[in-house]
């Protein structure tokens, strides 16, 4: 019972110390008023100064029902509406009893000063003062009424009833004031041990702040000893730096000694360095170089001078790498023999340090102090041997530069030599070659013997493969010399791999092989780049896969592996069925000179560059090279390069005359149908592919019917004129308009070319193709079509043409009458000069169209012949100038387009290249020549 009325009477507790504080002296103070007004309730009920219905009975009653309700409010943890009602109701109370007081004012005031108290104590000073100005206000309002008659003046209480409010009121003010006077000495106490507390660790920081200052007084002086030493330490590292820096960056190695002789006095405060390197015998050791400070400059007077390798200071330097160090040199026997010239300079203490590179003593630097007593401590002795090994490696640097630059000099001078030896060898020999193949070819179109003309097949035959070798050493000469240059120029992807195809067509017709090519849609049509030697590699692959294949085909195929913005990564491939390479011999193939074995050699010929050539041309567009092969099945040579794409021209649209066509497709070879498929899928036409002739007749048996047919010439039981005649029996006319792909040298016959409209040769060129579909089928007939055909025709010129006038600038007699005749075979005529003074002479004369130069000529070459045409003013006709040369070196195109010559034909020229060079020029005859170029 006990328990639960403590429980009862006690406050809540809370976190906070000073709320829990405040709700203890409100539970106290609500406690006291119950207390006291209960009693003082019941008291004057019993000394009948009140009843039970009397008005102050009534408030006396409210009063504790309210103190009660507010004790209720302080267990709900309503501290602060507790405090707050506890203050206003109280003042209220108290007003109503003033109000109705019967008696003296001073229980009155004495109850006001209470509850300002409790005020203070509770909710602070602004709520006491608030009821100070509300107790005066309502005080005067009473006063007012009073005197105004408003309410009547009261009359004395008796004494009872006044003690007894009294003794009320000082019970509660002494309660108050009791609480107030405990509050006050416990913040007191806790004021002066939160005092004492502050002392306490006030004695104990000054303490640690005293240790601390002794100790950072200490750490500063520590630190001012460091940084002076710290100081003179950068002042070494500074000066051993550049030192260092010197040594590694001056090749030059006088240039390096004075540096470093000058740098190390400074660094080592001596009075004069000197630096002296071994001779050759390694009998003496001559002074490189010496530095002084009597005048601050390098002296010269030591230089040269030669010291014995066995005086006494230099055996334990040499011999046994150590260093000497002497406090007074001028009485050390070790350097009795320069005593003298001691003495004259006043040197006192000598430090010779040894030179070593790669563990031989190279030579010795040796420093000189001339103030008594100052001697060579051991950092200084450190010092010294650290930026010895320093100098000893840039010594020998410096000494293999010199020797490299000397030998880069004689290489130098020697590939200068090589190269005006390959020049004039290729000179030589083109020249006469140039007569050997020009009149080998002129000779075959004669009438001649079967004999005679086997002969001079063999006669080309041999002077082309021996051209083909000059040409495969001057390209790996140029390339092992790192002279090769790539051209970078646009050009068509696809005319680059046909015209390789075309160079090839004739050695795979002889051999019955079937020649393929396909190029995938999504490779560019153009590219920048050195079609030159693209078309070289490709054409090397494609021989060496023609040489090795005795039957089958040789197939190109072109890919696009990758693109990053404008560059494309392209893949070429050459499928051969022919012998194929053993894996064990795969490392011969990219070797110069060699080939796969011996015999190899000697049945199939060859130097062995070609695959070493295209393989390095490979990587330097770039790319790589490698093969894939299976003896007896075939071999796959492929490359990549890496390529930009020329988007300059305009796409071409996709054709739309071949759109929904049905085309039948007859040949026995895979590649070549899924070829002619994907062509004719790309145009948007159907079609349909057959194997063989009896193939193709079921399908024209089984109702099929095609817009157009294109069939191969050469196929096993039934070749291609033999199904156009079946097909044309059956129904008695061609059903559809047909197309024949024929090798080089497979004729038709005259009574059966009636069968097709058109015959194309193998390879299948895909622009040419499209122009045969689209003739065939009726349109484009505007367009000018040139087809290949299995019989080649002689050049004839428009009538217009015919009176160009060419003069031909040539200094060989044998060459002219080449020339000449090649000339005339093409149908032109043309004047002969032998000089560079003789065309300048005829050009006075006659306006020439087109001028044959020949590079090199007595008197005046072909370079300074153009140069003088194209500076002159005089010639208002400027004539179309192509150059004739022996020479195939790096940087001859250049070079005569540069002195303003309009094209370029190597030696030997052949009549087709001739001829192209000519229709270059000859399209049209207004075209204005090449502008002359100012001196």
């Amino acid at each position: 019972m006990r328990n639960k009325l403590i429980q009862l009477l006690t406050p809540p507790a809370y976190e906070d110390e000073a709320t829990n504080n405040r709700a203890q002296l409100l539970n106290v103070i609500l406690l006291s008023l119950i207390g006291l007004l209960t009693f003082l309730y019941f008291a004057r009920l019993l000394i009948g100064a009140a009843t039970p219905t009397s008005d102050n009975a009534i408030i006396l009653a409210a009063a504790i029902a309210i103190l009660v309700g507010i004790f209720t409010i302080t267990r709900f943890r309503r501290l602060q509406l507790a405090t707050y009602l506890l203050v206003s109701l109280g003042w209220v109370v108290i007003s109503v009893f003033s109000w109705n007081a019967d008696g003296v004012k001073d229980s009155t005031f004495m109850a006001y000063l209470t509850f300002i108290l409790v005020a203070s104590l509770l909710s602070g000073w602004r709520l006491a003062l608030t009821f100070i100005v509300l107790t005066i206000v309502y005080g005067w309002g009473i006063v007012f009424m009073e005197s105004a008659g408003y309410r009547p003046v009261s009359v004395s209480d008796p004494a009872s009833e006044i003690m007894l409010d009294y003794t009320f009121i000082f019970s509660l003010s002494g309660v108050l004031i009791y609480l107030l006077v405990s509050n006050l000495q416990k913040a007191l106490r806790d004021a002066t041990q939160s005092n004492q507390g502050l002392q306490t660790l006030s004695e104990e920081l000054e303490l640690i702040v005293l240790a601390r200052t002794e100790a950072l007084e200490k750490s500063i002086e520590a630190s001012i000893a460091a940084n002076e030493k710290l100081k003179e330490h950068v002042a070494h590292l500074t000066t051993l730096n550049f030192i260092s820096q010197s040594i590694n960056d001056t090749l030059d190695l006088e240039t390096t000694l004075s540096i470093v002789t000058r740098e190390f006095t400074t660094l080592l405060a001596g009075h004069r360095t000197s630096i002296s390197l071994l001779n050759e015998a390694g009998t003496h050791l001559q002074v490189m170089a010496s530095y002084s400070r009597d005048d601050g400059e390098s002296t010269n007077n030591f230089v040269g001078k030669l010291i014995p390798v066995l005086s006494p200071d230099n055996q334990c330097v040499m011999r046994h790498g150590e260093t000497v160090h002497s406090e007074n040199a001028q009485s050390d026997p070790r350097f009795e023999r320069i005593h003298d010239i001691l003495r004259a300079t006043g040197t006192h203490s000598m430090l010779v340090v040894p030179l070593r590179a790669q563990r031989k003593i190279i030579g010795t630097i040796s420093i000189a102090r001339t103030e008594p007593g100052h001697r060579f401590t051991p950092d200084d002795v450190k010092l010294a041997e650290t930026i010895a090994g320093q100098l000893a490696g840039g010594i020998e640097k410096a000494r293999l530069y010199n020797e490299s630059e000397k030998a880069k000099k004689a290489a130098l001078v020697a590939n200068a030599a090589k190269s005006e030896f390959l020049a004039n060898m290729s000179h030589e020999i083109r020249t006469p070659m140039n007569a050997i193949i020009g009149l080998t070819g002129l000779l075959l179109d004669t009438p001649l013997s079967h004999e005679q003309k086997d002969f001079l097949e063999t006669i080309r035959l041999s002077s082309d493969s021996l051209l083909s070798i000059i040409n495969n050493i001057l390209d790996f000469s140029k390339i092992e010399a790192s002279k090769l240059e790539l051209e970078k120029v646009s050009f068509d992807l696809r005319e680059c791999v046909e015209d390789a195809l075309d160079l090839n067509t004739a050695a795979a017709g002889e051999k019955g092989l079937e020649l393929a090519c396909f190029v995938d849609d999504r490779v560019p049509a153009l590219v920048m780049g050195d079609v030159t030697r693209l078309r070289q590699i490709l054409v090397n692959l494609l021989s060496n896969a023609i040489k090795f294949t005795a039957e089958g085909e040789v197939v190109v195929s072109v890919t696009l592996l990758g693109r990053k913005d404008d560059l494309c990564e392209l893949r070429f491939s050459v499928l051969d069925t022919g012998i194929g390479i053993p894996a064990e011999r795969m490392d011969r193939l990219f070797r110069s000179f060699s080939q796969v074995d011996s015999s190899t050699t000697r049945q199939f010929g060859g130097t062995g560059l070609g695959l070493v050539i295209s393989q390095r041309l490979a990587e330097a567009m770039n790319g790589r090279m490698w093969v894939e092969s299976e003896p007896g099945a075939g071999s796959t040579f492929s490359f990549t390069i890496v390529v930009p794409e020329n988007k300059t021209e305009e796409t071409a649209v996709l054709p739309s005359l071949l759109q929904g066509k049905r085309i039948l497709v007859v040949d026995d070879n895979d590649v070549n149908r899924l070829i002619l498929k994907h062509h004719l899928f790309h145009w948007q036409a159907e079609s349909f592919l057959a194997a063989s002739g009896e193939e193709a007749l079921r399908l024209l048996a089984d109702g099929h019917e095609f817009d157009l047919g294109i069939l191969d010439m050469q196929m096993p039981q039934m070749d291609g004129v033999m199904l156009a005649q079946a097909m044309h029996d059956a129904s008695g006319e061609r059903p559809f308009p047909l197309i024949l792909l024929t090798s080089l040298g497979q004729a038709v016959s005259p009574e059966h070319q009636s069968l097709f409209d058109l015959q194309l040769g193998k390879p299948i060129k895909q622009k040419n193709l499209l122009h045969a579909l689209e003739q065939v089928l009726g349109q484009n007939r505007k367009k000018k079509i040139q087809l290949e055909t299995a019989e080649s025709t002689d050049h004839e010129p428009d009538q217009e043409l015919q009176h160009l006038r060419i003069l031909l600038a040539e200094d060989n007699a044998i060459n002219q009458k080449v020339a000449l005749r090649m000339l005339e075979r093409l149908g032109y005529h043309a004047a002969v000069a032998s000089t560079g003074y003789e065309v300048l002479d005829m050009l006075k004369h006659l306006p020439f169209d087109l001028i044959l130069m020949d590079v090199q000529m007595p008197e005046m070459d072909g370079l300074a012949a153009t140069r003088h045409i194209r500076q002159n003013p005089a010639i208002h006709h400027q004539p179309y100038i192509i150059a004739l040369t022996a020479n195939a070196l790096k940087g001859d195109r250049e070079r005569f387009l540069d002195a303003g010559m309009n094209d370029y034909l190597s030696k030997p020229v052949r009549l087709e290249e001739l001829s192209a060079a000519i229709d270059r020029h000859t399209n049209s005859l207004l075209v204005p020549a090449k502008p002359a170029i100012s001196s």
